[in-house]
């Protein structure tokens, strides 16, 4: 489950932790609390989410439960330059791992939109020295689990190079995401129409649909795996990466 941690200030928390999740990803763009809440556009945003988080971690250790908590950054040009103070902050706050993911578009998307959000190719360079640093703190111990070869590659993604995805054969998104928006909506990638509402069938009804079916088909052809979706799919990992972060998480538990 990814989720912006807001929720977690009600008593929907027992229900999500009663629920036994794999692991639950935590969407913060910034441990500064004025970036992350322009990049949110929710004043006061980053307490909400640090409040969400302690009550989480409670709740799971109360019920007994060992999942996973992941910080999920999304890399802009209005909050690169402040990744490097993730670790410490997710230390605090009690994230198990930390997983950087670029920013992509979608289709309703505006030039201007692209423009506030897209690193420029002066920024790109800044960039890959901020990856650099990340890796080197990763090499420290520090939680970050995403692969150094993947964050190498987030500056190429964003000047419109194609980048060469870490797993063989199809984009496997649509088999493996779901997504709902705030309006009920359910998508398995945002470059597709929605597969159906949660306000008129269930989940499972929809999944299972003629045009869930269809738009799953849809997107294991798709040809633009490997260009500015590359690193945009949580579901994009390879088995190594898997193993990797497996035996970090495993170090996190013992310490």
């Amino acid at each position: 489950m990814t989720i912006n941690g807001f929720a977690f200030e009600s008593n929907l928390t027992s229900r999500v932790v009663g629920a036994a999740p794999t692991h639950i990803d935590i969407s913060v763009d910034s441990p500064i609390n004025e970036v992350n809440d322009v990049v949110r556009g929710a004043p006061g945003s980053l307490a909400k989410i640090e409040l969400g988080m302690e009550r989480l971690r409670l709740e799971r250790d109360r019920a007994g439960q060992r999942f996973p908590i992941r910080v999920k950054p999304t890399i802009t040009r209005l909050n690169f330059r402040s990744l490097p103070r993730f670790p410490e902050w997710a230390k605090k706050h009690g994230a198990t791992s930390i997983d950087f993911t670029p920013v992509h578009s979608l289709p309703f998307w505006t030039l201007a939109m692209r423009s506030e959000l897209w690193p420029t190719e002066q920024e790109c360079a800044e960039l890959r020295d901020v990856v650099e640093e990340l890796i080197s703190m990763q090499g420290d111990g520090a939680p970050i689990e995403t692969a150094p070869s993947t964050m190498r590659s987030y500056a190429d993604q964003f000047l419109g190079r194609d980048v060469k995805p870490k797993i063989p054969g199809p984009c496997r998104a649509g088999m493996r995401d779901l997504a709902i928006s705030a309006k009920g909506d359910i998508v398995v990638c945002w470059q597709y129409e929605p597969i159906g509402n949660v306000r008129t069938k269930s989940v499972r009804d929809i999944w299972y649909g003629e045009l869930g079916k269809k738009v799953r088909v849809e997107t294991v052809q798709c040809v633009e795996l490997g260009k500015e979706c590359a690193n945009s799919c949580k579901d994009h990992r390879s088995l190594a990466q898997d193993i990797s972060r497996g035996i970090m998480m495993l170090r996190q538990a013992r310490s």
